[in-house]
């Protein structure tokens, strides 16, 4: 754009300066300049010129935000001074990368799942339990059917261990067992929250979840018990007490 700055004087004071003679446009008295540039498009040319400015804009912060981002990044050889992750990022930053991941798996019904064995050798992994099922196989399965879900669960857990009681129950639950043969975490994160420890025994044993929830998605087990309530007594092969022998359908066990 062409501006014109004039330096007639004003013809008194308080009045407004007349146009210079010769320049069209708009008149901006107080700066007693003119603007030369002719009005462009009506107001959807407008609207849409503001936009592709505002997406220009929106564009240049991100890259800005993103150079501080990279220049801010200490280096990994600090991170066990100055609180940071492993790969070296600032815990903070890792915490928010985690939600985005989080809320695109929830987006996309995936699930990453887990398994870290804490007692026994059996090799107790993702892919020993769980087979070749991805992240949007295991979300499926675990949120359409979780009496099904947790069903072929036990059964890969006995399958390894060949414990006579297996239990699978959240970290709010309280348990003791005998003859522990194996335990493991298991742990939902993206789509699913959740988290599990499980439990594989040969020994008697209790598990409580009084004034607790039930269902599968809060505890299941199978193997020789009696069950009172949300209340369950677990015995060994030699007693054969329990309501539900271990080579019967795990179906049929809560």
């Amino acid at each position: 754009p062409t501006y014109t700055l004039s330096l007639l004087p004003t013809s008194g004071a308080g009045k407004m300066c007349a146009p210079v003679p010769g320049h069209q446009g708009a008149h901006l008295p107080f700066l007693r300049m003119h603007d030369s540039r002719a009005p462009k498009g009506g107001p959807a040319e407008t609207a849409r010129r503001h936009g592709a400015q505002a997406a220009a804009l929106l564009a240049a912060l991100g890259a800005l935000l993103l150079l501080r981002v990279v220049w801010e990044q200490p280096t990994a050889s600090f991170s066990d001074s100055l609180g940071l992750t492993h790969d070296g990022l600032p815990k903070r930053q890792a915490r928010l990368r985690g939600l985005v991941v989080r809320v695109e798996k929830a987006l996309k019904r995936e699930a990453d799942v887990e398994v870290e064995e804490l007692f026994g050798n059996f090799g107790l992994t993702r892919e020993s339990l769980f087979g070749s099922l991805d992240d949007k196989a295991l979300y499926t399965a675990y949120t359409e059917n979780d009496r099904n879900f947790m069903h072929d669960l036990k059964v890969a857990v006995r399958a390894k261990t060949h414990a006579k009681n297996i239990a699978v129950l959240r970290p709010d639950s309280l348990i003791a067992t005998e003859e522990l043969v194996a335990s493991a975490v298991l742990r939902f994160t993206g789509g699913i929250n959740a988290e599990y420890r499980v439990m594989a025994f040969n020994g008697g044993g209790m598990l409580d979840r009084r004034g607790k929830p039930g269902g599968h998605k809060n505890w299941s087990f199978n193997g020789y018990f009696e069950r009172d309530g949300m209340y369950v007594t677990f015995y060994n092969r030699s007693l054969a007490g329990g309501s539900c022998a271990a080579s019967a359908d795990p179906l049929d066990c809560p």
